[in-house]
């Protein structure tokens, strides 16, 4: 750490250490020296004081500064271990120093360690060293739930604290500052930042193995985080590396001591310390990134398994230290040890940028990746041979396989990338650059300043439509206008007009806060629109005092309300699917997901172009849900079966958690992440949604569509047969079944998905004159019927009900029949006056 004096003298003019002046001590007399500097007797304010000078150099500086960390985990390993207690309070305050001793204080918020506690306090200026996963942000205000600290929330801290040793500052404060938060607004957008990722750069020089401790510490998720007595083990030998040449030269012999041979192990073994850790790391980014990956994942399964079994043969290694000594002692094994890490990295690397769009393109053909994956599974191979790892290598046999893997996922690729367009491909079929620059500006949203450039729209520009003279259209309060020749949306953005028309300081600055998210999100929104299948947004305007939010317009409202006016064709409902697909095809590009992928959210064109909407300006920058209520019917099941969402249904149904009710345990997590594979089975969904023309699970309560679903059961897929389908309806079917799967890891990726469906659409040469809609009639609904097994199949005829009364099911609606009471709603004059008594009012 070359920066170590800069540390000190940081330290020193933000108050963290006391500094005295030279002249205040006198009678200055030596009474000793020793390896790191000379020791002295003096007076100061009439006691008896010890000086210590330390020698002027960089290492001595260095190793003060490294013990101080090993004295910070030692001092929280105590606590946790012999006195059973959880600090939840640990930063740069509560740590002090005296006589070189680290000292650990204020302990107003600690706790036994397993205490369960529902108290919430409020968070004030400490945000950079709190566990995030206690975090819980309510009205503009940081509180701490209890609940959710415990031994790893320490090491959270720890982790914080020891990149602050390593830099000499405090994090997230601007170079020379002594406030925390120079970089950020307030508390919530720092909180925010840290919530989606952000933390400290690593200092230049800090040793790997220190430097990936500290990482591993702020991971987010406990589970990822090493315990207390991982971190000092880990620190130990960094601080007291016990490396002589008498201790090298040591043989093993029979009447050597038992610690005597320890300490020879131990010298050995260090310099492979870093390495190992390393690998560890490497691993764990690696797997990450497998699942979060997008596109071939297959090939990269062949990868993963190796890297893992790679990572338990170190640790094999690792721990018979004794057994493998020979090997260790060897400085062409550590050469080979050093390769195998560096392989590793170019693992991650491949993994990272083969799995997503803007990774992709760094590939200048499908050949480059055959050729790159090929190259890293024979050094991989070779290296863990060189190594001698306890594990089984791959046989021809195998990586014949794995490349028939890997051809099979760039054949799909390439037929993807051939036919995707819509924005996420250029005219020459490369991808498109609209990726990098969304993702530069989504990282740069949480940056304190960040101030995007969002179109300004002169209220002059907007001129009244000539069929609806500007009147607000639908429930939804938007108001048609013209802009540039073209109709428009306008719709007012609440969180621009809550802060123009409020005069109270303290409330303006809470408001600022909201409004500088607002406007980075729709800096993202208007990027989006690049893609012909998201809606576009223009810009904003400033009219009659209102700041109105300017998106494209679309002439048939949204899917639901045109499958419900109107049958639609199979042919253009394929290309409907088809476009969707495009469309959350290009929101991932952008490391984006929707949350709410229905057809509600799905507008579409005069032309029945879709475009997805309903971001709540742009669903980048936070995991908010829509209520359970609405989302509920497209949910993953892994989503569904939180424990927020097990709440929130119970307290809509005033119902009290019974896990022996039905509900499935081993998912019950306080987060569950929203993850790609979640919006696949969203999609597939809303696939069956649009096949069907209904919401899915109509007849059913949200407490019986959670045990639904918890158990495996969907939706039924009964298509009725037409002579014109070229028997393409048992194909959708099963991308509809592929997208819904229990297991997340099952669900086809978005090209597999999009490839089969755009197969389906090309089977379909012609369109009708109306373009696949036809008005509904008013006919009976004639609901599917399950047979027994063995029960012959019956003719439309023999299953028709005779019509029921409106009075009759007004009646069976009283005595709590609502099977029978629904039936009547399928009436052609039950319908009509069921317009006009409301149905939510009647049922």
């Amino acid at each position: 750490m070359s920066n170590t004096v800069s540390w000190l003298e940081n330290s020193i003019s933000d108050g963290s250490i006391n500094h005295f002046n030279y002249s205040d001590f006198k009678d200055i007399k030596s009474i000793g020296s020793g390896s790191s500097g000379d020791v002295y007797c003096a007076t100061w304010k009439n006691r008896f004081i010890a000086l210590k000078s330390y020698n002027n150099d960089e290492q001595t500086l260095e190793k003060v500064v490294k013990e101080l960390a090993l004295q910070l985990a030692s001092a929280v390993e105590c606590i946790h271990y012999h006195s059973g207690i959880v600090h939840c309070n640990l930063n740069a305050n509560s740590v002090l120093i005296h006589q070189k001793k680290i000292k650990l204080s204020d302990f107003g918020l600690s706790k036994m360690v397993g205490e369960i506690s529902n108290n919430k306090s409020k968070v004030n200026g400490m945000i950079s060293y709190i566990d995030p996963k206690s975090f819980e942000i309510d009205d503009n205000i940081i509180n701490q739930k209890d609940d959710e600290l415990n031994e790893k929330s320490d090491v959270y801290s720890v982790g914080v604290l020891m990149w602050q040793i390593s830099s000499g500052r405090k994090p997230f404060s601007l170079k020379g500052s002594k406030d925390t938060n120079d970089d950020y607004n307030n508390d919530i957008s720092l909180a925010l930042a840290i919530l989606d990722g952000k933390r400290e750069e690593v200092i230049d020089e800090t040793p790997d193995v220190y430097r990936n401790l500290y990482q591993e510490c702020w991971n987010l998720e406990p589970k990822d985080r090493p315990n207390i007595q991982e971190v000092v083990s880990t620190l130990k030998p960094i601080v007291n590396p016990i490396i002589s040449r008498e201790i090298k030269k040591l043989k093993p012999e029979r009447e050597c001591s038992l610690s005597t041979r320890s300490i020879e192990i131990c010298s050995i073994i260090y310099p492979y310390l870093p390495l190992i850790a390393a690998v560890a790391s490497l691993t764990q980014q690696t797997v990450k990134a497998y699942k979060s990956a997008q596109y071939n994942k297959k090939t990269c399964a062949a990868l993963i398994e190796r890297v893992q079994a790679a990572e338990i043969a170190v640790q094999a290694l690792n721990r018979r230290k004794q057994e493998n000594e020979s090997k260790f002692r060897k400085q062409s094994y550590y050469i080979s040890f050093e390769k195998f890490v560096a392989i590793l990295r170019e693992i991650r690397t491949f993994v990272q940028d083969v799995t997503h769009l803007s990774g992709y393109r760094k590939f200048n053909s499908s050949d480059h990746i055959k050729i790159m994956f090929q190259q890293l599974i024979i050094d991989f191979d070779n290296i863990v041979g060189d190594l001698q790892l306890s594990m089984v290598n791959a046989n021809d046999e195998e990586r014949r396989i794995d490349i028939e893997i890997l051809q099979e996922d760039m054949f799909e690729m390439t037929t993807f990338l051939e036919k995707i367009e819509g924005g996420v491909t250029t005219f020459d079929k490369k991808i498109s650059n609209v990726f990098e620059h969304i993702l530069t500006l989504k990282n740069k949203s949480s940056e304190r300043g960040f101030n995007p450039i969002i179109n300004k729209i002169d209220s002059n520009e907007l001129f009244e439509p000539i069929d609806s003279q500007g009147k607000v259209v639908n429930k939804y309060k938007i108001h048609k206008k013209r802009y540039r020749g073209q109709d428009v949306a306008c719709k007012i953005i609440d969180e621009y007009d809550q802060f123009n028309k409020n005069d109270q300081p303290w409330m303006k600055s809470k408001l600022e806060t909201s409004l500088n998210k607002v406007r980075a999100e729709l800096a993202i929104l208007s990027n989006l629109g690049k893609c012909d299948y998201i809606i576009n947004f223009y810009g904003l305007c400033e009219m009659d005092g209102n700041t109105l939010g300017v998106f494209g317009w679309t002439e048939n409202g949204n899917l639901k309300e045109l499958y419900e006016k109107f049958d639609i064709g199979l042919s253009r409902k394929l290309k409907i699917a088809l476009n969707i697909c495009r469309g959350i095809t290009f929101l991932h590009g952008c490391h984006i997901l929707h949350h709410d992928i229905r057809c509600e959210n799905i507008l579409i064109t005069k032309n029945l172009e879709p475009k997805i909407s309903n971001f709540k300006y742009s669903r980048a920058l936070h995991d908010n849900a829509t209520h359970v209520t609405q989302i509920i019917r497209w949910l993953a099941p892994e989503r569904m079966n939180s424990k927020k969402i097990n709440q929130e249904i119970a307290k809509l149904t005033q119902q009290v958690l019974n896990k022996e009710e039905g509900l499935k345990e081993g998912n019950e997590d306080e987060h569950v992440p929203y993850t790609i594979q979640c919006e696949i089975f969203s999609f597939g969904m809303l696939l069956w949604e649009l096949a069907f023309q209904k919401i899915p699970y109509l007849r059913m309560e949200i407490s019986e569509i959670q045990k639904h679903v918890l158990n495996g059961e969907r939706e039924k897929v009964k298509f009725v047969h037409s002579k014109n389908s070229h028997g393409v309806e048992k194909e959708y079917g099963n991308i509809i079944k592929a997208a819904w799967q229990s297991d997340p890891s099952l669900r086809p990726e978005l090209s597999y998905l999009f490839n089969d469906l755009e197969n389906l659409s090309s089977t379909f040469t012609s369109e009708d004159s109306n373009g696949g809609l036809k008005p509904k009639k008013n006919e009976i609904e004639i609901a599917s019927v399950d047979l027994r097994p063995g029960t012959p199949e019956v003719g439309i005829e023999q299953i028709i009900s005779p019509m029921m009364k409106l009075e009759d099911g007004i009646t069976a609606h009283k005595n709590g029949d609502r099977e029978k009471a629904y039936d009547c709603f399928g009436q052609p004059k039950a319908r009509a006056m069921l317009d006009k008594l409301k149905i939510n009012h009647f049922v």
